[in-house]
């Protein structure tokens, strides 16, 4: 496609890794990660973290479910065109991406906010206290999506590949079309004529 989706402070960070893109909040650089992982991997991630379901906070009946887009919701017309009509495309991924970027920004406006009155009404250890509640709450909420639905079974897995915090997103397209390959090769039906 040929939309430009530019950084928020109109130039860019260049050639930067995860811990200046969060720092910076980058959003190209997250647009690329998701580009990098891919939809699929983008799609179950955004799923185990309950982008589709409820937050189950009491906000009355105003609340929806989200929605996570997909190939398969893609090639079903996304919901407002016919089917076969509205392919998957790389574009994609910079939406699906936005979702979480958006939940970084909301953590980095309100968390220095409520860490200052914390400390302010508490005292400095204010800080390790409230951390140590963010902690417990992101744990028993973890626990909980776990009792959500079934655990995948094998064959829904992936394999597990080790990837360094300094990595570049050449390294990243390459590592996909390894795996890519890989998957390929495995797919393919083994020559026993020999």
């Amino acid at each position: 496609g040929g939309h430009c989706f530019p950084d928020h402070n109109g130039v860019g960070f260049g050639t930067i890794g995860y811990e200046d893109a969060l720092r910076f909040s980058s959003n190209t650089f997250f647009y690329q990660v998701g580009v990098g992982v891919g939809s699929k991997a983008l799609y179950e991630a955004a799923i185990k973290l309950g982008f589709d379901a409820r937050t189950g906070i009491e906000i009355g009946y105003e609340e929806s479910k989200g929605l996570v887009g997909h190939q398969a919701w893609a090639a079903k017309g996304r919901g407002w065109a016919e089917a076969g009509t509205t392919p998957w495309i790389p574009e994609d991924m910079a939406s699906a991406s936005a979702g979480m970027l958006f939940i970084n920004g909301l953590g980095a406006i309100t968390g220095p906010l409520i860490i200052g009155w914390v400390m302010d009404t508490v005292g400095p250890q204010g800080f390790f206290i409230l951390i140590a509640v963010l902690l417990l709450l992101l744990t028993a909420y973890g626990l909980w999506r776990m009792t959500r639905r079934p655990a995948p079974t094998v064959d829904e897995t992936g394999r597990f590949a080790p990837i360094s915090q300094a990595s570049s997103p050449v390294f990243m397209e390459v590592a996909q079309e390894y795996a890519i390959e890989a998957a390929e090769s495995a797919d393919q039906p083994k020559d026993t004529a020999a």
